[in-house]
C-alpha cells in the first residue's frame, strides 16, 4: 500500500507526492516538491542545495550578474569535475602535512627543551620547613632566574628568612610540588629553590688556539670582539670559570653544538652535536669529543674535537652543567665558533703531506697567475686575501646560502669545491662575478684593473648583488679565495693554447678561405692564447685511491654541467689517463689540454673542403702554476698529458675518441706529408711604442723546385682568439729551388697594433701559401704578445710590523703620445681597501710616480702589487716582495 505526505500534490508538476520522492525547497516558501522539479544549486551564497525554479531568482543575483560558480549544478554526475576537485584537494591536504611535520619538528625541539628547563625548575622548591611563609614570592610566578634572598615579612620575626624559595617576583618558587615550603628562623637545610652551580664565564682562548689552528691571520680572530675559528679534527681549548671547583663524582656536563644555518637542526643531520665530558680521550678523531684537562680551584679547562667529517661553518655553543643535589645549570655562548676544514689533519679529506705545500696553498695570501702567449707566459700578481675582512664570512654565506647545496653536503670537500665553481659566476644563481669579454666596462671594473678578490669578494658580501665584471683568472682567482678562506688547498693554473670544443669532438676546426681570412660563422670551436681555472686538493671517497690529490674547477661560464654552468672537479690523473667518463666533466678539460687542431679551406659550396693541417702539438702546450715557496712559474704540463707524439699520448688519445664514440676516430689520423715548411721567427722582441719585425721562414726539404704564393696576414686579437683589428694583408711571391730556404719579412709598426696597448691584446700572424702547378697548400699562424713597461717599486725605509712604511712607484711612458686619466692602484700588506692615486697627465717619454705608505700588519714574506692605467695604455704592472721583521714591542 502507497502512503502518501500530507502535502499530496507537487506544487510544480501537480502530481501525488509519495515518501522518499520529495524535496523541501531551501528558498523562502518552504514547500514540498519532486526532485525532479527542482534545481540542485552551488552558489557562494547559497551553498549547495534544493531550491525551486520561484526562490531560486529571488535568492542569486540577475542573470547579467551571476557568475560560473553561481550557476544551477546539473543533477548528473560529472566524473571528471570531481576527480579534479579531488586532486586539488588532495594537493591542499598534502601541502598542510608538510606544514604540519615542521611545525612538529619545531614543537618536538621546543618540548625537549622545556623538559629540560622543567627538571631544572622542578629541583628547585624542595619543603624542609614547617613555619608558614608569608612572603609574596609564595605566590605562583612564571619566572626562571632567582634573585638574592629577601627578609621574611612576618612581623614579629627580626631574623632574615633563611628559606631560598623566599625571592621576590623571581620564582614561581612552589607550583612544582605538592605542598609548597615553608620557611623559619631555625631552618637548618634550606630550601633549594634554584641551582647552586653556575658557569661564570668561557675564555676560547684566541691567541693560543689561533696559534695551534693557523686561524690567527683571519680578520674575525683579530677584531675588536674576536670570533673563534678551528679546523676540525683538531682539538681546541676552552677555559670555564665556575662558581664553584667541578666535582668529578657528582657533576656532569654537555657541551651542545649547533649549525648557525640549520633550519631544523638534529642529531640525525649532524648539525646539532651533543658531547659529554669525559675525562680522557676515549675516541678519535673522526667523531666529536670533549675531555677535561685539567681544574684549579674554580677554573675548568677542557678540550673540545670537532669531528673529521664535521660540516663547515659556523655553530653555536651551550653547556649544561648538572650537579647532584645542586640541581642544573645552562650556560649559552655569545657569538658563534667558526669550523674548517683542516690539510694539517690526516684524516680530514682535504689533508695534504707536503708542509710547504700547505703554507703556499692554504696560508698564502698573495700569488701569481700568467697569462699571454706559449712563447712568452706574462707572470702578473694577485691578491688572494683570504683571510681579509668579509672573506670568510662572504665565501661562507655563498656556500650555505647561494649555491644551492645542502648543508649536510657542506661536510664534503668534493661537492663543496664543485659549488664553489657554480657559484663564482653569476649564471643561474645569484653569484658573485659577471664575466665580459667585449668592450663597453662603463658599468663595472674593467677585468685587468681587479688586483685581487678580497675586493670583489667585500663587495658581493655589502650588496648582495653581483660584482662587474671578470674574465678567466678573475674567476679563478676568486674560486681560489674561497676555497683557501674556507681551508682547502687551491691554486690558480693556467693553460696556453686552451681548446674551447663546444661539441667535445676533441678536434678544434678552424676554416679559412683563399686568402687566409678565418671563417668564423662555420665552427663555434675557439682556441684561447691562456685559460685559468682553480685547483684544489682533495681526495676522492668516491673514486679509486688513484685519483685523489689535485682536482681541477672551472668557475669561468663556458658551458653546462648537470643544467649549471660549473666544471669539476676533475682528477687531474684522469685527464692524463684520457678516462673522460670519470666524475666530473672530464671530457670538458681533457678537451681543453688533448685536442688536436685541424684547419680547413674553404673553396665554395660545390668544391669539398681540403684538409690544410692537422696539429696535435699546438693545445695545452704549456701548463704552469705558482712554484711552492718560489715566485716562479712551476711546468706541470706532465700531469695533464704525456709528451706529445708519445705512444702513450696517442694510445691514450685514440682510447678517448673510442669511449666517446667521436665520428673521427673513423677516417682522422693520417700521416702528414710537407716538402716545404714554414716557421715564424721574432727577429726582435715586440717593444711597445716601437716597430717590430717578423720573418716568414720556408724552408723546401725535396729535391723540386716550387713557385710559391704566400699570402701573409696580421691582426689583433683578444685571448680569447676574437679578432679586433686587421693590421695588414701581404701577398708576396717567391721561387724556392731544391733544398733550398727562403725568408719573407714584414714589418708591423706602432700605429698598427696601437690598439694592442689599451686593450691587451695579442698580434695573430697568419700565412697561406700555395705552390704552382701543384694543388699542395700549406697554412700557418702564431700569436705573439706586447711586452709591456714595468713599474718599479722603492721602499724608503726597512719594513717593520705595525711600523710605518713610505714608498714609491715609478714608470716611464714608452708611447709617442701624451697618457691622459692616469691611475695607480697599490694592494699592500695593511692596506684595507687598496691604495687609488689619480694623477697629472704623463707627456710621452715621461716618467709617471707617486708616493705610498701603508703599515704592514703582519711579519714575514709579503707582497707589493702595483697597476697603472690611462687612456692609451693599460694594463701596466709591477710586484716587489719584501720581508717584513716582526715587532718585539708586541
Amino acid at each position: 500500500m502507497i502512503k502518501y505526505s500530507t502535502r499530496m500534490l507537487c506544487p510544480k508538476c501537480k502530481q501525488k507526492i509519495t515518501l522518499g520522492t520529495s524535496k523541501k525547497c531551501s528558498g523562502p516558501c518552504r514547500r514540498k516538491f519532486h526532485k525532479q522539479c527542482m534545481i540542485l544549486t552551488k552558489s557562494t551564497l547559497c551553498s549547495t542545495k534544493w531550491m525551486c525554479s520561484d526562490c531560486f531568482p529571488k535568492i542569486l543575483p540577475t542573470t547579467s550578474t551571476i557568475s560560473q560558480e553561481d550557476k544551477p549544478m546539473p543533477t548528473t554526475f560529472d566524473k571528471s569535475e570531481f576527480t579534479k576537485k579531488l586532486e586539488e584537494l588532495m594537493n591542499n591536504m598534502h601541502k598542510l602535512n608538510t606544514q604540519m611535520t615542521q611545525l612538529q619538528c619545531e614543537n618536538d625541539m621546543l618540548k625537549r627543551e622545556n623538559s629540560r628547563f622543567k627538571n631544572v625548575v622542578d629541583n628547585l622548591c624542595v619543603p624542609t620547613c614547617n613555619v608558614k611563609c608569608e612572603n609574596k614570592c609564595s605566590q605562583k610566578r612564571k619566572v626562571k632566574i632567582a634573585e638574592p634572598d629577601i627578609p621574611c615579612r612576618k612581623k614579629q620575626e627580626k631574623k632574615p628568612c633563611d628559606n631560598r624559595c623566599c625571592k621576590p617576583k623571581k620564582v614561581d618558587c612552589c607550583q612544582h610540588v605538592k605542598e609548597k615550603p615553608k620557611c623559619g628562623q631555625h631552618v637548618e637545610t634550606p630550601c633549594s629553590s634554584k641551582a647552586n652551580i653556575k658557569i661564570v664565564e668561557v675564555d676560547l682562548c684566541i691567541v693560543e688556539n689561533g696559534k695551534f689552528h693557523l686561524t690567527a691571520m683571519y680578520h674575525l680572530m683579530r677584531q675588536e670582539c674576536p670570533q673563534l675559528i678551528v679546523r676540525r679534527g683538531q682539538a681546541f681549548k676552552l677555559m670555564l670559570k665556575l662558581n664553584r671547583p667541578f666535582n668529578e663524582e657528582t657533576d656532569e656536563m654537555v657541551f651542545i653544538f649547533t649549525h648557525k644555518v640549520a633550519k631544523y637542526p638534529t642529531i640525525g643531520n649532524q648539525t646539532k652535536i651533543l658531547i659529554p665530558l669525559k675525562n680522557k680521550i676515549e675516541d678519535s678523531p673522526k667523531s666529536w669529543g670533549a675531555y677535561r684537562d685539567t681544574h684549579e680551584g674554580e677554573c675548568l679547562t677542557v678540550f673540545i674535537i670537532p669531528g673529521v667529517s664535521t660540516i663547515i661553518g659556523q655553530w653555536t655553543m651551550e653547556i649544561d652543567w648538572t650537579a647532584k643535589n645542586d640541581g642544573t645549570h645552562s650556560y649559552k655562548h655569545n657569538g658563534p665558533i667558526t669550523i674548517l676544514f683542516n690539510p694539517w689533519c690526516i684524516d680530514d679529506t682535504v689533508y695534504i703531506q707536503e708542509n710547504e705545500l700547505k703554507k703556499e696553498y692554504v696560508l698564502r695570501d698573495v700569488g701569481f697567475y700568467w697569462s699571454g702567449v706559449q712563447g712568452v707566459p706574462y707572470k702578473h700578481p694577485w691578491k688572494f686575501g683570504q683571510f681579509d675582512e668579509h672573506v670568510l664570512e662572504c665565501s661562507l654565506m655563498i656556500l650555505e646560502e647561494r649555491s644551492g647545496l645542502p648543508l649536510i653536503r657542506c661536510n664534503d670537500s668534493v661537492m663543496v669545491s664543485r659549488a664553489i665553481s657554480a657559484i663564482v659566476n653569476v649564471q643561474n644563481d645569484e653569484g658573485v662575478l659577471v664575466g665580459k669579454w667585449t668592450e663597453g666596462y662603463e658599468r663595472g671594473v674593467e677585468p685587468t684593473k681587479w688586483t685581487g678578490s678580497a675586493k670583489i669578494l667585500k663587495k658581493y658580501y655589502d650588496t648582495k648583488k653581483p660584482v662587474k665584471y671578470g674574465q678567466c683568472w678573475v674567476f679563478a682567482g676568486v674560486a681560489t679565495t674561497v676555497c683557501r678562506a674556507l681551508g682547502i688547498p687551491a691554486r690558480i693554473v693556467t693553460c696556453f693554447a686552451a681548446a674551447h670544443d663546444y661539441e667535445l669532438s676533441f678536434t678544434i676546426d678552424s676554416f679559412i678561405d683563399n686568402e687566409g681570412k678565418e671563417i668564423k660563422e662555420f665552427s663555434n670551436d675557439m682556441i684561447w692564447n691562456f685559460h685559468a681555472w682553480t685547483e684544489v686538493w682533495t681526495k676522492r671517497p668516491d673514486l679509486e685511491p688513484s685519483y685523489d690529490g689535485w682536482q681541477a674547477i672551472d668557475a669561468t661560464p663556458q658551458d653546462s654541467s648537470n643544467s649549471s654552468f660549473r666544471a669539476g672537479p676533475t682528477p687531474v690523473v684522469a685527464v692524463k689517463e684520457g678516462k673522460i667518463l670519470t666524475p666530473y666533466d672530464t671530457a670538458f678539460f681533457y678537451a681543453q689540454v688533448n685536442s688536436d687542431v685541424l684547419t680547413w679551406k674553404y673553396q665554395g659550396p660545390t668544391q669539398p673542403l681540403k684538409l690544410l693541417r692537422a696539429n696535435s702539438t699546438y693545445v695545452g702546450c704549456l701548463l704552469g702554476t705558482k712554484a711552492a715557496g718560489e715566485d716562479e712559474m712551476e711546468d706541470i704540463t706532465e700531469s695533464y698529458k704525456y709528451h706529445e707524439k708519445t705512444k702513450e699520448e696517442r694510445e691514450t688519445y685514440m682510447s678517448m675518441l673510442k669511449a666517446s664514440g667521436s665520428i673521427v676516430s673513423r677516417y682522422y689520423l693520417n700521416e702528414e706529408f710537407n716538402d716545404v715548411r714554414f716557421e715564424f721567427q721574432l727577429i726582435d722582441s715586440i717593444i711597445i711604442g716601437k716597430p717590430f719585425s717578423i720573418q716568414l721562414i720556408a724552408r723546401n726539404v725535396s729535391k723540386q723546385s716550387y713557385n710559391v704564393t704566400a699570402i701573409l696576414r696580421s691582426s689583433c686579437r683578444d685571448y680569447t682568439g676574437h679578432e679586433i683589428k686587421m693590421i695588414c694583408k701581404e701577398e708576396k711571391k717567391f721561387s724556392l729551388s731544391a733544398e733550398s730556404e727562403q725568408t719573407v719579412m714584414t714589418e708591423v709598426t706602432y700605429n698598427d697594433y696601437a690598439i694592442a696597448c689599451k686593450a691587451d691584446l695579442v698580434v695573430h700572424i697568419s700565412a697561406l701559401c700555395s705552390f704552382e702547378g701543384n694543388d699542395s697548400e700549406y697554412y700557418a699562424e702564431d700569436d705573439f704578445k706586447v711586452e709591456m713597461p714595468a713599474i718599479k717599486i722603492k721602499l724608503e725605509n726597512i719594513p717593520v710590523q705595525n711600523n710605518p712604511l713610505y714608498g714609491k712607484v715609478s714608470f716611464t711612458n714608452p708611447l709617442p703620445h701624451k697618457l691622459k686619466k692616469c691611475v695607480f692602484l697599490i694592494e699592500g700588506p695593511g692596506i684595507r681597501k687598496g691604495l687609488k692615486y689619480k694623477i697629472d697627465d704623463v707627456p710621452a717619454c715621461g716618467e709617471a710616480k707617486v708616493n705610498f705608505k701603508m703599515v704592514p700588519i703582519f711579519y714575514g714574506k709579503q707582497l707589493i702589487i702595483a697597476k697603472f692605467s690611462s687612456d692609451r695604455l693599460n694594463n701596466v704592472e709591477g710586484y716587489l716582495t719584501l720581508k717584513v721583521d716582526r715587532d718585539n714591542s708586541v
